[in-house]
This record gives C-alpha cells, structure tokens and sequence, in this order.
C-alpha cells in the first residue's frame, strides 16, 4: 500500500474477523475512522476474501509495485 506504514493499516482494521471481503474492511476501517487514503487504498484492492490483516498488506503491497 503505496505510502501507508503496515501499523497504519492494522490499526484501521482493528477489530476485523477474517475472512473478510474487500466491503467489509472498509467497512471496518470507516468504524475506526479511517481517513480517505486509507479507504482510498483499500478500495483499490482486489475483489477477493483476505484472510487476514497480512494478507492485505501482501496485497497491497503488490499492487503498489506494480
């Protein structure tokens, strides 16, 4: 996730159960209060179940290289 630490990211997801959708993280993040370039880079992730708060990161991670 392009500029977005790996602490910053747990930190919005706090609180998530996986598996989980690409709508429900962002749901999460909302209740914890994400700001826009949080919910901006997780509504560029990939329509798939994450399986855990590392596998978005790993995700993300990979996009941003791309």
């Amino acid at each position: 996730m392009a500029g977005i630490s790996a602490g910053t990211v747990y930190n919005f997801l706090k609180g998530m159960t996986y598996p989980a959708r690409k709508n429900e993280l962002i749901q999460q993040a909302k209740k914890n209060n994400a700001d826009m370039n949080i919910l901006n880079e997780l509504e560029s992730l990939p329509e798939k179940e994450y399986t855990s708060q590392d596998d978005v990161i790993l995700t993300g991670s990979k996009l941003s290289k791309l």
